[in-house]
């Protein structure tokens, strides 16, 4: 076999891995919308459902953080027996949502009272299954 022939199936086979790894596959999302505060509300809040983005099934006991520039200490979450979190008393600002033990990431800003609803579809096979 030549070089060239070993070259490419080399590489192929590492693609065709990496596709299969889910290294180039689906990649985790969130669908987030925001809703301007009531009258006298205060806190912002972000709530939502973590699910198993190839099944679609909610994920129990799952970190959900959530932290800014206007929140630097950040504050946690944990999905419940049906995948539901809430974060409370949260300030105006821009945030970052981190989901998951891969760390998925997602970003949304909060204005006075705001409720954010964040659904995150994530992964939760490692890329050796």
């Amino acid at each position: 076999m030549g070089l060239r022939a070993w070259v490419v199936g080399v590489v192929g086979f590492g693609f065709a891995a990496c596709v299969a790894g889910g290294t180039f596959g689906p990649r985790p999302r969130a669908d987030i919308t925001v809703e301007p505060a009531g009258p006298g509300v205060r806190g912002g809040v972000v709530r939502g459902v973590v699910r198993d983005m190839r099944t679609n099934e909610p994920i129990a006991d799952e970190l959900v953080l959530v932290f800014g520039s206007c929140l630097p200490e950040g504050r946690m979450g944990i999905t419940d027996a049906i995948g539901v979190y809430a974060i409370h008393e949260l300030p105006p600002g821009e945030y970052t949502l981190q989901v998951g033990s891969n760390q998925a990431e997602f970003r949304f800003a909060l204005s006075a009272g705001a409720r954010a609803r964040a659904d995150a579809y994530i992964n939760t096979r490692s890329p050796w299954q």
